[in-house]
């Protein structure tokens, strides 16, 4: 029996479940394959049976550099079994890990898929109403891998800022 290490994830990959299964596995294998499975976090492959699954989540955004954030057709409006619109409800974990990102101000890279438009902030809730302002990529399903080639692009771009020392710590360490 062999006892997991607890990964440090880099790239945490927010979805719907509804509607972006075929796409987020997708984008999940490329960037494992990029990346290393440890260091990208997709909770139907990252948590496993009897975890918990709230834990599980918050302890890989406290570790992630990038949020992904898949959005497709439906992601603004699904509703709960109630009619609810789930993003607006406290206990949904997109609004939560979009939260938790801004919160900590981990890079956002909402990630569109053919033709859908980013959410305007009087869509959102008010605790994620920033996440309208950040720049999106587009995937379309007519030129699915260069776009996902772009998207590991700038994936890899925001990982090196990060592991860079800031201006102000690059003078102290070299004396200027």
């Amino acid at each position: 029996m062999s006892i997991r290490n607890h990964p440090s994830y880099w790239i945490f990959i927010s979805y719907r479940r509804h509607d972006t299964a075929y796409h987020t596995q997708l984008i999940f294998e490329k960037l494992e394959k990029q990346f290393g499975r440890d260091h990208v976090f997709l909770d139907r492959e990252s948590i496993q049976s009897g975890e918990l699954f709230p834990e599980k989540i918050n302890d890989a955004l406290q570790t992630s550099k990038v949020l992904i954030a898949l959005i497709e057709k439906g992601w603004l409006s699904i509703q709960d079994q109630e009619g609810h619109q789930r993003l607006f409800l406290e206990d949904d974990y997109v609004c939560l890990e979009i939260k938790t990102a801004l919160s900590r101000n981990i890079p956002i890279i909402p990630v569109l898929f053919d033709n859908v438009k980013m959410p305007h902030k009087n869509d959102l809730p008010d605790s994620i109403k920033p996440f309208a302002d950040y720049n999106a990529t587009e995937i379309s399903s007519s030129r699915i891998d260069s776009d996902i080639q772009r998207l590991i692009k700038d994936i890899s771009n925001h990982l090196e800022k990060k592991n860079q020392p800031s201006g102000l710590i690059r003078a102290l360490l070299w004396g200027l």
